[in-house]
């Protein structure tokens, strides 16, 4: 099995910082673009909105996984886009 070695933050670690958690899904929904999870050839399981930042690739899920609304979202992961 491939291993997708990542990052992440959940939002109910931080109450205190909910507001920030839900204003950065809202960017990435935003300004992101769908791609399937796993990647091609494999069968998708989900079609997550990433966003790239350098050479970081952020996205946001909840209990629906890829559907969630930005303000339903728990976690945001983020991990290093590999070159080649």
């Amino acid at each position: 099995m491939p291993r997708w070695p990542h990052e992440y933050t959940v939002k109910a670690w931080r109450p205190d910082l909910a507001a920030d958690f839900e204003a950065f899904c809202r960017v990435i929904e935003g300004l992101g673009a769908v791609e399937p999870w796993p990647p091609p050839p494999q069968r998708p399981i989900y079609h997550n909105t990433y966003l790239v930042i350098g050479v970081l690739k952020y996205w946001a899920m909840g209990p629906q996984g890829d559907r969630d609304a930005p303000e339903d979202a728990t976690v945001i992961n983020r991990t290093r886009i590999l070159d080649g």
